[in-house]
């Protein structure tokens, strides 16, 4: 008789969103975790200016964008809104473009995207969201700037449609965006698992971004749980003075270093 084989899960990716500006050392704790964790993947999401902003990068982006591209467990992409289908497409392909054109600054190596993600997609399919999101995902995979396989990543924040996890339009889809308290009340466990076997996906496929984390609370429990069911998470406390984004949590250093144990 042969025993089962075990099966390690993939490397655990952290999918940060780095809304943090790059003030002198403020990217610090992000560079000390990347380095100290090599058995981590990171995704890490630059978004200048609720997307690229004007095409030029100032200093401070020039500086620590390269920084982070040469760690060979990150890969960066560019955020973009889409206002749950209702922004002009047009403006869309404009940042996408933006975030492509990094790659070919020749004053500057290093700064280029490896994917894009799309905020507020919308979690109710219909046909015309379909072809929405598949006119840029087209766009994404046409651009030259972006590698040869670049990363799409939805940001529903909640389950959408089965069909759009099905989809060709995005490799990785953000099922769940909210607090702690919202995670436990909804049974968010229980309900990702269920679309995960319904739809077919893989756990790498989906994603989940928890803030207002309890002090005091097991870190490591609930990432245990939640590496079950996600392939990319995040979690964070309450942020500075109320935006959750805005800092590094005191816990930052301590669950990251976990991941390398899931």
């Amino acid at each position: 008789m042969f025993g089962r084989k075990s099966r390690k899960p993939p490397k655990a990716t952290v999918l940060v969103p780095l809304y943090i500006y790059p003030d002198p050392l403020a990217w610090d704790p992000l560079f000390a975790a990347v380095a100290n964790n090599s058995a981590v993947n990171f995704t890490v999401i630059i978004n200048p200016n609720s997307g690229p902003g004007v095409p030029g990068l100032d200093a401070n982006y020039t500086r620590d964008i390269p920084r982070l591209n040469a760690y060979p467990n990150v890969l960066t992409v560019g955020y973009v809104s889409t206002n749950y289908t209702n922004r002009d497409l047009s403006l869309i392909f404009d940042d996408i473009d933006t975030y492509v054109s990094w790659s070919q600054n020749v004053s500057t190596k290093g700064l280029g995207m490896r994917g894009i993600f799309l905020d507020e997609t919308p979690n109710q399919w219909t046909p015309a969201a379909g072809q929405f999101y598949d006119s840029i995902a087209t766009v994404i995979r046409s651009s030259t700037g972006l590698g040869a396989d670049p990363l799409i990543i939805h940001n529903p924040g909640s389950i959408p449609d089965p069909q759009f996890l099905t989809s060709s339009s995005a490799n990785v889809t953000v099922v769940f965006e909210g607090s702690y308290t919202s995670y436990q009340q909804y049974s968010s466990s229980k309900s990702i698992g269920a679309v995960q076997k319904s739809a077919k996906v893989k756990r790498e496929q989906l994603a989940a971004i928890v803030y207002d984390f309890p002090d005091g609370e097991d870190t490591k429990g609930f990432l245990e749980d939640l590496r079950r069911r996600v392939g990319n998470l995040f979690i964070t406390g309450d942020g500075v003075d109320g935006d959750v984004y805005a800092g590094w949590w005191d816990e930052w250093e301590g669950w990251v270093g976990n991941m390398s144990t899931l």
